[in-house]
């Protein structure tokens, strides 16, 4: 899990939050701005300026995604525990897009016994995209070889 998004770090205003909810069963494609923050993903500016050239990048979120987003959360969460499937969590200690905090305390709750934590302390959210981006995928590939 890179940078998991088990629970959102950036604040989703409280009208936005229920027009997504109220809107998913009546409207589900209704697309709001994500608000985005670019500048958050990476400290690396030319991978930053790439990112807002894509034209395949959504700058949307639509109401369904967001209700099915806050119910997967919620259920990865409460199934931690129970999982034991050999785990990889490698988090951006500085992810302003989601919570570095919820993958640290899932981590603790986690039930399996082959579970591996990087946390990358000044990193933002897109680690493999980050300027020192080597480390993660160092850590990564060790991971995979070491199994």
């Amino acid at each position: 899990m890179s940078s998991p998004a088990l629970s959102f770090a950036v604040k989703i205003p409280a009208w936005k939050s229920a027009l997504g909810k109220g809107m998913s069963r009546i409207f589900p494609a209704l697309g709001l701005s994500t608000g985005l923050n670019t500048q958050d993903l990476t400290h690396d500016t030319a991978m930053v300026a790439a990112y807002e050239k894509d034209p395949l990048v959504f700058k949307k979120a639509t109401s369904r995604w967001y209700v099915e987003m806050i119910k997967a959360q919620r259920e990865i969460l409460a199934e931690g525990p129970n999982m034991s499937t050999p785990l990889l969590m490698q988090v951006a200690g500085d992810d302003r897009l989601v919570s570095a905090a919820t993958s640290r305390d899932f981590y603790d709750r986690y039930g399996g016994e082959d579970r591996t934590l990087h946390f990358y302390e000044d990193a933002f959210h897109e680690i493999y995209n980050e300027v020192d981006r080597d480390h993660p995928i160092s850590d990564l590939t060790h991971w995979f070889e070491s199994r």
